[in-house]
């Protein structure tokens, strides 16, 4: 049940930014081959050194999709080529990052790579592809965020070091904690627009025959749902309310580990997991099968 719940929320709140927007360096970082898995590349600029060509590409143009079995280029531009699904034979880490061994699935004996070029802070500057055979290596450049964007997002979503938690039991003072980005099956950017933002707060419930009130800790879940046939139509809010029963928190041993803290959250529909960093600031939210995380992630 739970990770129906996640899915039908996943499904409902974020249509996917295929060819919306570039995706940016500082979107997401990647710490092991299993953050690749579900996200999309919406590169900026195409360099080929072999034929002297660079240009600038908008975010139409191409777009790499990495899952665990396909890496899947895809372009609403006619002219763009390679476009298709290639087998993913292997991923594996690299002195440069991550190196996908890709084989084109209708011609076996075409052996390609994608390249995943990462910087020291473990975030994707480029993607290096090649094709197959004979084919060139073409560098992909993953576009910079502007400051305009980045003040506006700044200002919204929850960022890493934001929410600092000392005691569990003193966070349900009606905190905002407003994601940056949902994973999943798919790895996706959460739009502004959505207003996807999670509550803790202490709430009067109502239970009963005789309606008794008593005051409970709560999760509260609001976005916009679209309608994704006709996303300039008015959205429909959607709340959901978690009671919390019981909370339990467990320190992992590792000290390599990026978020060593997770509490659990109990509640009347499932767990709710909150993930904290080494310095006990939230670095992400997980409900069913699903992570939301903060910005800088």
């Amino acid at each position: 049940m739970k990770g129906l719940i996640l899915t039908c929320l996943l499904s409902a709140i974020l249509a996917p930014l295929v060819f919306g927007q570039y995706s940016y360096i500082t979107d997401r970082r990647f710490r092991q081959v299993e953050d690749l898995l579900g996200y999309t590349f919406k590169p900026n600029k195409l360099l080929n050194h072999k034929r002297g060509t660079d240009r600038n590409l908008n975010p139409k143009d191409i777009a790499f999709s990495v899952s665990q079995n396909y890496l899947y280029i895809t372009s609403e531009n006619e002219s763009t080529k390679d476009v298709g699904a290639y087998s993913v034979v292997s991923i594996n880490p690299a002195k440069f990052g991550y190196k996908l061994q890709l084989m084109n699935a209708r011609n076996p004996t075409q052996q390609g790579h994608l390249k995943v070029i990462l910087n020291d802070l473990d975030q994707v500057d480029a993607l290096i592809f090649k094709k197959g055979g004979k084919a060139e290596e073409i560098i992909y450049y993953q576009a910079a965020i502007s400051e305009r964007v980045n003040n506006r997002e700044e200002d919204y979503f929850s960022d890493l070091g934001e929410h600092f938690i000392n005691d569990p039991e003193l966070m349900w003072n009606d905190m905002e904690v407003r994601p940056f980005m949902v994973t999943g099956e798919k790895q996706d950017r959460v739009a502004m627009r959505d207003s996807l933002c999670f509550t803790f707060s202490v709430d009067t419930v109502y239970s009963g025959k005789k309606k008794k009130m008593s005051l409970k800790r709560a999760v509260n879940l609001r976005f916009f749902q679209y309608d994704k046939e006709n996303p300039d139509d008015e959205p429909k809010e959607i709340k959901q309310r978690y009671i919390v029963s019981k909370m339990k928190e467990k320190t992992a041993a590792a000290q390599s580990n990026p978020e060593p803290t997770r509490i659990e959250l109990s509640t009347n529909k499932g767990s709710i997991y909150m993930f904290l960093g080494p310095d006990r600031t939230i670095s992400s939210l997980e409900t069913g099968d699903g992570r939301f995380l903060l910005r800088g992630h």
